[in-house]
């Protein structure tokens, strides 16, 4: 018999979400969620970080648009937009965002990267966010 005891977390939970989109958009909603659920890990928020292992996402619609001048309902700043893919994606880590970011040209393009624009460093990414 283990000794292992499962981490302590703590689950949290959202039904019927939904995010405006700015007066501009054709679509009343950026997105929609029949319902959001994540754990967040106990342990590290003693260090004040927050490790969600997992997120899912039920019934997920997102509406992106952009008009002939180039706005977009889905701007934030880059790093946000970053989390944005993040949590659409259920991408479970930032050194694995980063990861993705670094060679998915549709990653970069969405975030505002160029090409030859460096990837942040997983760990400054974390705590300039």
């Amino acid at each position: 018999m283990s000794n292992c005891r499962p981490i302590a977390s703590d689950t949290f939970t959202a039904h019927n979400v939904m995010i405006t989109n700015p007066n501009w958009a054709h679509a009343n909603d950026f997105a929609t969620l029949d319902a959001i659920s994540f754990d967040v890990e106990a342990p590290p928020q003693i260090a004040h970080r927050m490790v969600t292992p997992a997120i899912d996402l039920v019934n997920p619609s997102v509406d992106l648009e952009r008009l002939k001048d180039g706005h977009a309902n889905w701007v934030f700043g880059l790093k946000y937009q970053a989390m944005l893919i993040q949590v659409l994606y259920s991408i479970r880590s930032e050194r694995q965002l980063m990861e993705q970011v670094q060679y998915n040209l549709l990653f970069r393009w969405f975030i505002g990267l160029a090409m030859d624009d460096e990837v942040w460093v997983p760990t400054v990414f974390t705590k300039n966010c």
